[in-house]
């Protein structure tokens, strides 16, 4: 008995892709034009992106990194920033939120944490 030949696959791609491909063309360009098209707000815009970045900013009050002004070696501080920041998520809903009032009392705690350890070693 002879071998069947194998059938050969058309060169390029399946013809199911080109349809998708040029479908996602036309979605692209429909969208740019709407956004040319649009005219944008800057004070809304504004609003839009602090909200943006205090909710979903890691830093307080807007900062770029923790501890600004601080070296690198500054771990601990920089370490007790961030805590700050963990531990005072929640209170932001609060009237009678103190940032500074929180960092004073983790300052003080980490400190008293500190001279524990000392002694105990």
């Amino acid at each position: 008995m002879a071998k069947k030949k194998e059938e050969m696959s058309a060169p390029g791609s399946p013809a199911w892709m080109s349809t998708f491909s040029d479908l996602m063309n036309l979605l692209l360009c429909f969208f740019v034009l709407l956004f040319s098209m649009s005219t944008v707000d800057a004070q809304k815009f504004e609003e839009v992106a602090a909200s943006f970045a205090q909710t979903f900013s890691v830093f307080t009050a807007g900062a770029t990194a923790i501890g600004d002004g601080m070296l690198i070696s500054n771990g601990v501080s920089q370490l007790n920033a961030l805590d700050e920041y963990i531990n005072s998520t929640g209170y932001e809903a609060d009237e009678d939120y103190d940032a500074e009032d929180i960092a004073k009392k983790l300052e003080q705690d980490a400190l008293a944490a500190a001279e524990a350890a000392k002694l105990a070693a």
